[in-house]
Order: structure tokens, then C-alpha cells, then sequence
């Protein structure tokens, strides 16, 4: 994607377009989410969008006392949220960090991520704390 570098696009990157894709979003589309791999190997699922927000997403956008019934109450709800945020430590490529992130930013609220997000930098601990 171009940017304000000035540096040349990757062989073969298309440039980006503000158009609206030519496709319909759909609940039976797939969600992929990487195992950390405690069973063995790193795996990637394969979740329907309409299942990954009924069993889990949902019930966080509920938590900021969101209406998650049709997509214009949670639109509606979003715009009327009260600031929430959240702190998900990485590593990212973890259900649970993904999951916190998309259900805080589902239902209005910011999403703030460490300098470091490869490995748990301690220092988040000292931000935590702080609150």
C-alpha cells in the first residue's frame, strides 16, 4: 500500500483504491484464528464470522451494556458508548487478545497497544497497576 515514505511499492503490491470492495460481507465468511500451539504445533481455525461473534464477541460488546440483537442497535450503541479501553498483551496471534481487542472496538472503545508486542513486556504490568 502506498504511503507517505516515498519509498516504491513491493513488486507486484497493488496501489490502494478508496473504492468499496466488490463483495458482500457475509456471516457464513471465514474468521482465521493461530493457536499458540499448547496441544503441540501452532495450528490456524477456521471460524464462521456469524459463530466467533454469537459465542464470544458478543458477550463483550454486551459487557459495555450494548444491545448486540441487530447490527444498528450495536451501531447505534457504539456511537452512545462511554470511553472503554483495553490493554490485550501480546503476544496477539492468541484468541484471547484478538478477542479482547475486536469486542472493546465493537463496542465503541480504543484499543492501546505496548511499544513491544512480540514478546510480554513487564512494563505493562506497571501500567495495569496504575490503571
Amino acid at each position: 500500500m502506498a504511503d507517505e515514505s516515498g519509498n516504491p511499492l513491493l513488486e507486484g503490491a497493488a496501489a490502494s483504491s478508496p473504492a468499496v470492495p466488490g463483495v458482500t460481507p457475509s456471516p457464513e465468511d471465514l474468521y482465521v484464528l493461530y493457536t499458540g500451539g499448547t496441544t503441540g504445533s501452532p495450528k490456524g481455525t477456521l471460524w464462521r464470522q456469524c459463530d466467533i461473534f454469537d459465542t464470544t464477541l458478543a458477550t463483550l460488546v454486551a459487557g459495555a451494556g450494548i444491545d448486540t440483537t441487530s447490527l444498528e442497535s450495536i451501531a447505534a450503541g457504539a456511537a452512545a458508548s462511554t470511553e472503554r479501553r483495553a490493554l490485550p498483551a501480546p503476544p496477539l496471534m492468541h484468541g484471547a487478545g484478538q478477542w479482547i481487542a475486536l469486542g472493546v472496538v465493537l463496542g465503541g472503545g480504543t484499543v492501546v497497544f505496548p511499544d513491544v508486542v512480540s514478546t510480554l513486556d513487564p512494563a505493562i504490568l506497571d501500567v495495569l497497576e496504575r490503571g
